[in-house]
């Protein structure tokens, strides 16, 4: 699980991330993020289901990322919204796209 202290939960960090970040857009992920104290937030499109499922796939998604490590988040503040189809990848498959696109980002 990813730690409270590397999470984004505050509005006011939210709205910096959008209005100041940098985008990448993929299949499955849309990445907002920017140089900061390397903490992220996973967020569910509301055409993934209900809440529950959304909450589901949120933590499935933020457990992927705590396994990851704080090397692939070093000093990026990042929100990584979900897309539909991002509830279709699991356990390792998920640890496995972050990596790449985590890596993408760097090139």
């Amino acid at each position: 699980m990813l730690p409270k202290a590397h999470r984004i939960v505050k509005r006011a960090d939210f709205d910096t991330l959008f209005q100041f970040g940098r985008v990448r857009n993929d299949a499955l992920v849309r990445i907002v993020y920017k140089s900061g104290e390397g903490r992220a937030a996973v967020v569910a499109a509301k055409s993934l289901g209900s809440i529950a499922r959304r909450n589901a796939i949120r933590r499935r998604w933020r457990d992927a990322l705590g396994k990851l490590g704080a090397e692939p988040l070093d000093k990026l503040d990042m929100v990584i919204v979900l897309k539909p189809g991002a509830e279709s990848l699991r356990g390792d498959k998920i640890e496995k796209f972050l990596l790449e696109v985590l890596e993408g980002m760097k090139a």
